[in-house]
């Protein structure tokens, strides 16, 4: 799944998708990544700075659309860039991959922490860790870890 940045009509510049393909799991995306209110956290920093308003869809999550108004065109882009960072391990269904994850070596407790919790059944082979993410949330702690050089995601399918 792919989102760009789209005019709208009487608003301002943003990302609205529509359709099936925003299902609860790309809607759960979109609902965790605008809800954080931790100042340090990468995506408060690049939502705060392109002034992202979840304007449409925030109260229904089975409603099939999502609308990110940007108050700050200039720096939109960067929160686009980190969207699709994630959104390219969900296919263009709204429903996520399943992946080949492999951490580092010090990660592998959390990695296995992360898949217990939200309780995901997985296969090791070789360090190599192959599960469908069953949350959102676990797909972005999975991606954030991986821009940060702690474990290497790649999708099985495409």
């Amino acid at each position: 799944m792919y989102v760009h940045i789209v005019e709208n009509p009487g608003k301002g510049p943003g990302i609205n998708i529509h359709g099936d393909a925003v299902t609860p799991f790309v809607h759960g995306i979109f609902s965790t990544v605008m809800a954080t209110n931790h100042i340090n956290d990468p995506w408060y920093i690049v939502r705060s700075k392109a002034a992202a308003f979840f304007q449409g869809g925030h109260d229904r999550p089975d409603g099939n659309w999502v609308f990110i108004e940007f108050w700050n065109r200039e720096n939109a882009q960067p929160f686009v860039d980190k969207i699709n960072n994630v959104l390219k391990y969900v296919n263009k269904s709204g429903v996520p991959l399943l992946l080949s994850v492999t951490p580092t070596l010090d990660r592998i407790g959390l990695l296995k922490g992360l898949l217990d919790y939200y309780e995901v059944e997985y296969q090791v082979n070789d360090m190599v860790y192959n599960f469908t993410p069953n949350d959102p949330c676990l797909l972005l702690s999975l991606v954030d870890d991986q821009e940060f050089g702690h474990l290497k995601i790649e999708n099985t399918v495409l």
